[in-house]
Parts: C-alpha cells; structure tokens; sequence
C-alpha cells in the first residue's frame, strides 16, 4: 500500500506505522479531538448567530414600516388638528371682536341710563346688568388668552427683565432673581402680570412686592410674596380654578395653565393676615444661571 493521509482538524496523521510513543500519541488525539469539537461548536454559533441576525433584520424591516405608517397617520392627524385650531382661532377672534362691540353699546346705553332717575328697584337691576357684563368681558378675556396658550414652542425666557417691565411706584418690587432663565410658554411674562394686576386690584394693604428663589432639592423654587393681608385658608386652592364670578380668579387659572405647558407648579402658601405667597415649582431642566 502506498503512502496516505488522513486529515483530522489542522493535524494530519501520516502513514499506517503505530506511534512508538504512545502518550505523545494520545496528546495528538487529545488535541486533535478538542480542535474538532472547538470547530463544530464554531459553526454551530455561526449558523445560530445568522439565524438570529436574520430574524433581527426581519424584524427591524416589520418594525421600520410599523413607525412609518404611524408616523403618517401622526402627520395626516397634526394636519388635522393644525386645521381645527386655525378655525377655532379665527371662531374665537371673530367671538371676541363682535360680542366686545356689543358689550362697548350695552355700556354706553347703561352709562346713559345711569343718568336717568331711577327708584330702587331699577338701580338694583342696572347694578345686576353691570355685573353680568362684567363677568362676561372676563369670560372673553379668558377666551382669548387661553387659545394661545401652548400654541407655540416653550422658550428660555430672562425673569429680571419681566419683572423689570411691571415697575410701580405706588407697589416696588424688590427681586433677588439676576440671571435666571426659564423655559417656559411664551406667554409667561403674563404670569407675573397677572400676579401684579391681583396685588393690585385685590391685595388690601399691598405696598411692596418681593421676588425671590431658594430651592428644594433640584426643583428651583421662585416666590412671590407681598405685605398685604394675604389669602384665607378656605380659598388658597380654589383660588386657581376657574370662577366667572370671581374676577381674581380669572387671572390666576391662567396662570396656572400657562406654567403646567413645561410642568411648572403653582401654589399659595402664605399665612393669613400676613400677605399672600405664591410658591412657583420649576423642575429640573426647565431653569438655567448665568
């Protein structure tokens, strides 16, 4: 017989002669063995590792058209709902404009009225219509304001010169909030608006205004605070909800709308009889320093 070769793994054992040494022998067999099971193994994860790539890929391609047709129902939704807010602002300007006209004739035909003699029972009546008007100018008010809130994209605003702009002679502000920013609904300087017209109109006794921060854990705290006779315990929650007839309240539950757009708290928690102290509650990544 001529010479011949077996191949096993990387190792081939040459001739038909038995190995003299026989635990070299066994060493060759020994690795020879361990090699091949190494080698099945490796093809073995090989055929599992692209079978597995395979159905990724399978799935990645199902889960990609999955986010597209979503992505275009999310477009044709936004379309649609950019359409109705386009005709719920032109419903609300037009509202506004033609029941303000109104308003204006009704209170230049009770301004005219309040010259007439009346006996009691008609200056009771002309009181109640006052007052109804009233409520409703609020009302519109409110209307108007409240559509544009979140309407746009929230944006780093500076506090001092907001605060700045509702300078007072007769009710100073003293502020300890240089270099901070917010990041905020646009209308947030009419959050601070609204808090200034409140002292105003219905803070008795208000002569000064402090505007200050500190914090609480990494949620940044501003406090608006004055010296008037504050808020009574019974009141210090509904005075954020919505009341036509109260025309404090009407500023406020806007306040409350225009901060919650970038999950920004509001909260009174002054002493009564003290003055009134608004806690305004901003959350991480929504105020900055400089």
């Amino acid at each position: 017989m001529g010479l011949q070769r077996e191949p096993i793994g990387l190792i081939a054992i040459m001739g038909n002669k038995p190995f003299k040494d026989v635990d070299l022998a066994k060493s060759v067999l020994q690795f020879v063995a361990l090699r091949t099971s190494h080698e099945i193994e490796r093809r073995r994860d090989d055929e599992a590792l692209s079978k597995y790539y395979n159905e990724l890929e399978e799935t990645i391609r199902e889960r990609t058209k999955d986010l597209q047709d979503t992505n275009r129902r999310l477009e044709s939704a936004n379309t649609g709902i950019m359409s109705i807010n386009d005709k719920l602002h032109t419903m609300v300007g037009i509202t506004y404009h033609d029941v303000t006209n109104q308003l204006m004739v009704l209170n230049g035909s009770l301004t005219l009225l309040k010259d007439q003699p009346l006996d009691a029972k008609g200056k009771e009546w002309l009181s109640r219509m006052e007052r109804s008007i009233n409520i409703i100018s609020r009302t519109l008010e409110l209307s108007k304001d409240y559509t544009r809130v979140a309407v746009k994209e929230p944006e780093w605003q500076q506090l001092t010169p907001i605060i700045e702009r509702l300078s007072n002679p007769r009710i100073p502000i003293r502020s300890d909030v240089n270099g901070l920013s917010i990041l905020a609904d646009p209308l947030f300087p009419k959050v601070f608006f609204n808090l200034m017209d409140n002292a105003e109109k219905h803070g008795t006794g208000v002569d000064r205004i402090s505007v200050r921060q500190c914090w609480d854990g990494d949620v940044l705290k501003l406090i608006w605070e004055d010296n008037g006779k504050g808020i009574s315990a019974d009141k210090k929650e509904s005075i954020f909800k919505r009341d036509p007839t109260d025309e404090r309240v009407h500023g406020l539950y806007l306040i409350g709308k225009i901060l919650n757009v970038t999950g920004i708290g509001i909260e009174e928690d002054g002493t009564p009889g003290k003055g009134a102290r608004l806690l305004i509650s901003i959350p991480p990544g929504a105020y900055r320093t400089s």
